[in-house]
Protein backbone atom coordinates (compact mmCIF):
# COMPACT_ATOMS: atom_id res chain seq x y z
CA UNK A 1 0.00 0.00 0.00
CA UNK A 2 1.43 3.25 -0.82
CA UNK A 3 2.07 5.94 1.98
CA UNK A 4 -0.05 8.12 2.91
CA UNK A 5 2.60 10.70 4.34
CA UNK A 6 6.24 10.64 4.53
CA UNK A 7 9.22 12.52 6.49
CA UNK A 8 12.47 11.98 6.26
CA UNK A 9 13.04 8.69 8.35
CA UNK A 10 9.55 7.11 8.49
CA UNK A 11 6.12 6.94 6.78
CA UNK A 12 2.54 6.41 7.68
CA UNK A 13 0.69 3.65 5.69
CA UNK A 14 -2.59 1.73 6.24
CA UNK A 15 -3.55 -2.28 4.63
CA UNK A 16 -6.84 -4.18 4.17
CA UNK A 17 -6.29 -4.69 7.69
CA UNK A 18 -8.15 -5.98 11.32
CA UNK A 19 -10.14 -3.45 13.87
CA UNK A 20 -9.85 -1.02 15.38
CA UNK A 21 -9.39 1.62 12.41
CA UNK A 22 -5.12 2.10 12.71
CA UNK A 23 -2.78 3.47 10.98
CA UNK A 24 1.11 1.73 10.50
CA UNK A 25 4.06 3.75 11.41
CA UNK A 26 7.18 2.65 9.60
CA UNK A 27 10.55 3.67 10.59
CA UNK A 28 14.05 3.36 8.41
CA UNK A 29 15.24 1.64 11.28
CA UNK A 30 12.86 -0.96 10.71
CA UNK A 31 10.96 -0.54 13.90
CA UNK A 32 6.73 -0.22 12.95
CA UNK A 33 4.08 0.87 14.87
CA UNK A 34 0.36 0.22 15.16
CA UNK A 35 -1.33 3.44 16.10
CA UNK A 36 -5.63 3.48 16.80
CA UNK A 37 -7.00 6.53 14.83
CA UNK A 38 -9.75 7.60 17.08
CA UNK A 39 -7.50 7.97 20.07
CA UNK A 40 -4.26 7.79 18.86
CA UNK A 41 -3.28 5.63 21.18
CA UNK A 42 -0.44 2.81 20.49
CA UNK A 43 -2.13 -0.61 19.57
CA UNK A 44 0.95 -2.97 18.90
CA UNK A 45 4.84 -2.46 18.14
CA UNK A 46 6.85 0.34 18.84
CA UNK A 47 8.84 3.21 16.97
CA UNK A 48 11.20 6.06 18.49
CA UNK A 49 9.28 8.39 20.52
CA UNK A 50 10.32 11.47 18.23
CA UNK A 51 8.63 9.72 15.31
CA UNK A 52 5.48 8.71 17.20
CA UNK A 53 5.14 12.36 18.53
CA UNK A 54 5.36 13.61 14.62
CA UNK A 55 3.19 10.95 13.22
CA UNK A 56 0.61 11.91 15.93
CA UNK A 57 1.08 15.49 15.59
CA UNK A 58 0.57 15.14 11.71
CA UNK A 59 -2.67 12.57 12.34
CA UNK A 60 -4.78 14.62 14.39
CA UNK A 61 -4.56 17.39 11.75
CA UNK A 62 -5.91 14.97 9.38
CA UNK A 63 -7.47 12.18 11.42
CA UNK A 64 -10.55 12.71 8.94
CA UNK A 65 -8.57 11.82 5.80
CA UNK A 66 -7.76 8.73 7.62
CA UNK A 67 -10.66 7.75 8.82
CA UNK A 68 -11.62 7.73 4.95
CA UNK A 69 -8.88 6.28 3.57
CA UNK A 70 -9.51 3.60 6.27
CA UNK A 71 -13.23 2.98 5.04
CA UNK A 72 -11.73 3.12 1.29
CA UNK A 73 -9.35 0.20 2.44
CA UNK A 74 -11.25 -1.92 4.55
CA UNK A 75 -14.57 -2.29 2.90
Amino acid sequence: MPALHREANWKLTMYKDHNPPHFHVIVSDGSEALVAISDLRLLDGGAPAKVLRAARAWAVVHKPELMKAWERYNR
